[in-house]
């Protein structure tokens, strides 16, 4: 169970579960197999089972507060972004820093709810268990959380916070790009390269827009004078956008528009 090579069936929050089956079950954890983690995790879960008031909660909370901040992070809906960077490979403190949270919080996220630190080199365990991508499941061009975790396992954080800059504020690209001014192009030809990435994995065969925003991304980097380095290190090609395609200029942008919608 605590191998380097997790067995591929182990769930990421592998501990909150186990947690949570012994509370269920009314047993303790094993002192043999389990380890510090569960132990002090469950301790806490079954403090706050066995608390029949807020005020009894709250003293749990004060007694394992980075625990308890632990817990709140698992229960915001954009816990993912937190995921996403420790899928990056950022040190646990350089993580913290950046959602203002003790260095303490992050590392009981990671051993309760995303316990993958350990197992990074593993990477179809990675992609199955921690971002999501399997056979059975297709991804569409709108799964921030999947596509934000597959671009910072395989590119890391200058990556990711591109992808995440697209999915969070996207830009709109005009009909005629000379409309576009100088100040936003290189942002413009950075988003243009990750929707042609993600368009490339999620579009069928022969499907013309991957190729049409790469181009038009190349045509936005050709106006700007100092280039736009950093688009080209979003791995276009390692999502399947790659060889030359005779189509129009024509470009359609559903992804934008879904996310305005959303």
């Amino acid at each position: 169970m605590h191998g380097t090579y997790p067995s591929p069936f182990r769930e990421v929050d592998w501990r909150a579960r186990r947690c949570e089956d012994l509370i269920e079950h009314g047993k303790r954890p094993s002192r043999s197999h389990d380890d510090r983690w569960t132990w002090v995790g469950w301790r806490f879960f079954h403090a706050l089972a066995q608390s029949d008031a807020d005020r009894h909660c709250e003293g749990v909370r004060r007694r394992w507060p980075h625990l308890a901040r632990a817990v709140e992070l698992h229960r915001d809906a954009d816990h993912w972004k937190l995921e996403a960077w420790l899928l990056a490979r950022e040190p646990i403190a350089t993580v913290a820093r950046r959602f203002g949270l003790a260095a303490e919080a992050i590392e009981w996220y990671c051993r309760l709810f995303f316990d993958v630190l350990d197992t990074l080199d593993a990477r179809y365990y990675i992609l199955w268990r921690a971002v999501g991508v399997s056979p059975s499941r297709a991804l569409n061009e709108g799964d921030a959380a999947s596509f934000c975790k597959l671009f910072a396992y395989f590119s890391g954080p200058l990556v990711l916070d591109v992808v995440l800059d697209d999915f969070s504020s996207p830009e709109s690209v005009p009909a005629n790009i000379t409309q576009i001014t100088p100040s936003r192009l290189p942002r413009v030809a950075r988003h243009l390269c990750v929707r042609a990435a993600i368009a490339a994995r999620c579009a069928p065969a022969g499907d013309p827009r991957p190729v049409e925003l790469l181009r038009l991304a190349e045509r936005l980097r050709a106006l700007v004078p100092d280039g736009c380095s950093l688009a080209d290190e979003i791995p276009v090609d390692s999502l399947g956008c790659d060889g030359e395609q005779d189509h129009s200029a024509k470009v359609t942008e559903p992804v934008i528009q879904q996310r305005r919608a959303g």
